[in-house]
């Protein structure tokens, strides 16, 4: 499969696309409005602790509380909170397991209205709904994740050859001081130690300084750590050998990105390109017609048929209608046909659109178990590629498939309207 990352920047908003074998996989908006938040490390102050719904709400800064879900709490929570009262940082941690709670207190025992807590934002804000978001502290870099105050060395679930995953965890636990954790990233795989101890030197500096921050004590809600920017992030999590390029509009990021490139994957600075030909660059690229397809209700599919995407308060539905397709076929080898071609499309469309959540798809009527099943395979290997996690169930007997997606933020159509009025 050809892959390449598309930027183009303008004066109001940056996109940028994934192109997978010359379509449009997958599209990212930021805009002045809606500026990127996961990572950022906030002091919050927490204004409810509500155990009938086993969670806490935060006033991190943002126009509405954040979210803070009991099973998002770290296993040495008592320790964080010891950790913020302290006159100076503490360098040492406490050793407990990755999944093991070191408290037998009830969470709503540990926290409680008015108390400043250290969380880290793991999900934007979404309607009327705000961010999401975690006592497990992280610093993620491009081959490793800190994790502060723990003792853990971990490797990526991705990287399966037992041989690397060992000279791995002995490489990382070589490196890592005492007092924090470290999650090896797969795109650390087959990399020496030289690239790793720059890469965690990087991570200590940015928490050491997040610690003198801490240390001078700033009241509540206070930003005291601020994640790179959507373009940054998407260079530093996704672009690998994998790539066949990256294709930048404007001359200040493609440097940007070339001397990032340079300092952690050298042998891929020369796959960084500048676009300056007359045509926007993606209509260059091909994907203007996708990117625009993208903020339509309907959708054609090639063979005459039709997609109908809608949001409603709770899910979307994705309704899927034959229109004038299948001429000289019978019905029932229409249906699939016209289903199969959905099915690719949608998940298409889902990943581009990134929907989140509950995602209902009303297929064409199949009689046969084993067309049914056929449209269901079809669907799931759609998102083989998609890095958000989701799950499809099998066609009901009403011919409806049910898909639950991995929601970190607004959809592009979502922040695209409210952008724009």
């Amino acid at each position: 499969m050809s892959k390449e990352i598309v930027f183009n920047v303008g004066t109001q908003q940056t996109r940028i696309a994934i192109v997978e074998d010359g379509k449009l996989a997958e599209l990212y908006i930021e805009n002045a409005e809606h500026k990127r938040t996961i990572g950022n490390l906030c002091l919050g102050k927490i204004r409810k602790v509500m155990p009938s719904i086993q969670a806490a709400f935060v006033d991190i800064g943002q126009e509405q509380d954040a979210f803070l879900h009991f099973s998002d709490l770290s296993d040495n929570l008592p320790y964080l909170l010891d950790f913020l009262g302290l006159e100076k940082p503490r360098v040492e941690a406490i050793d407990v397991p990755r999944g093991k709670k070191d408290w037998d207190k009830r969470p709503s025992d540990l926290l409680n209205r008015g108390q400043t807590i250290l969380v880290q934002i793991t999900k934007e804000p979404i309607s009327n709904k705000g961010s999401r978001i975690s006592t497990d502290i992280s610093l993620a870099g491009r081959f490793l994740v800190l994790v502060p105050l723990q003792n853990y060395v971990a490797v990526s679930n991705k990287i399966t050859d037992d041989e690397e995953r060992r000279r791995l965890e002995s490489l990382a636990g070589s490196l890592v001081p005492d007092g924090v954790g470290v999650i090896v990233r797969t795109v650390a795989r087959d990399r020496d130690a030289k690239s790793l101890d720059k890469d965690m030197k990087l991570l200590m500096e940015r928490w050491r300084r997040v610690e003198e921050q801490l240390k001078e004590k700033p009241s509540p809600p206070a930003l005291v750590h601020k994640d790179v920017d959507m373009a940054s992030s998407i260079v530093r999590d996704e672009f690998s050998g994998a790539y066949d390029r990256i294709l930048v509009d404007h001359e200040g990021l493609c440097n940007s990105i070339q001397s990032y490139v340079k300092a952690v994957a050298p042998q891929l600075v020369d796959r960084v390109e500048l676009h300056d030909g007359d045509q926007p660059v993606f209509e260059a690229a091909g994907i203007q017609h996708g990117a625009d397809r993208a903020f339509k209700d309907r959708v054609e599919l090639p063979s005459g048929g039709y997609l109908f995407i809608e949001k409603t308060e709770a899910m979307h539905v994705v309704d899927v209608n034959s229109g004038r397709s299948g001429k000289g076929k019978s019905q029932a080898e229409n249906s699939l046909d016209v289903n199969l071609e959905a099915a690719r499309v949608i998940a298409r469309q889902i990943r581009l659109r990134d929907l989140g959540g509950i995602i209902v798809v009303d297929f064409i009527d199949l009689r046969g178990e084993a067309d049914k099943k056929k449209v269901y395979e079809e669907l799931k290997k759609g998102f083989e590629e998609d890095r958000a996690v989701t799950k499809v169930l099998p066609m009901s007997d009403f011919g409806l498939v049910e898909i639950t997606r991995q929601r970190l933020r607004p959809s592009i159509t979502t922040t695209f309207s409210s952008a724009n009025g």
